[in-house]
């Protein structure tokens, strides 16, 4: 079993979890993001998040489902999904198949390889980052810090 960490915390009033920032540090951008998280707390804060950033985003509530909405999106717009999809935010810890399962299969699809991938996770070690940059992650944020979370998604994609 798999707690939602970010719910229980929120639940528990130890911290409210956002992404809050003054609208005007926040680059603006367009385009598809796919956010998978099994925490509904977690995909509805970052979600918020990516929205204020300009971003459509599709949601996934595991590394299997994320999966399938990259295998619906490429039959949407086939080899233009590249372009589409700017990049990809997963959680590390999900049932069914967890983000670093989900990274390697994208990594080998040569459909979606090349779709930036960034890690959010409530896990902070040296471990899991390094583990990330071996499956092609191209960045490791831990939950909710909002300026390193614009910061890095604009690092990514620029």
């Amino acid at each position: 079993m798999i707690l939602d960490l970010e719910s229980i915390v929120e639940e528990m009033g130890f911290f409210e979890s956002n992404l809050e920032i003054e609208e005007d540090k926040i680059d603006k951008f367009s385009g598809l993001v796919l956010l998978v998280d099994d925490s509904p707390t977690a995909r509805r804060i970052e979600r918020e998040g990516l929205e204020k950033m300009g971003f459509d985003v599709i949601e996934a509530a595991n590394g299997q489902e994320g999966l399938q909405k990259l295998d619906e999106l490429y039959s949407v717009y086939g080899d233009n999904v590249k372009d589409k999809v700017k990049f990809i935010l997963s959680d590390v810890e999900m049932p069914k198949m967890d983000g670093y399962h989900m990274a390697a299969k994208i990594h080998e699809d040569k459909r979606f390889n090349s779709i930036p991938l960034v890690f959010s996770s409530s896990i902070s070690d040296a471990f899991s980052d390094t583990r990330g940059e071996k499956v092609g992650a191209n960045g490791y944020l831990v939950k909710f810090d909002p300026s390193k979370f614009y910061t890095k998604i604009t690092e990514v994609i620029t």
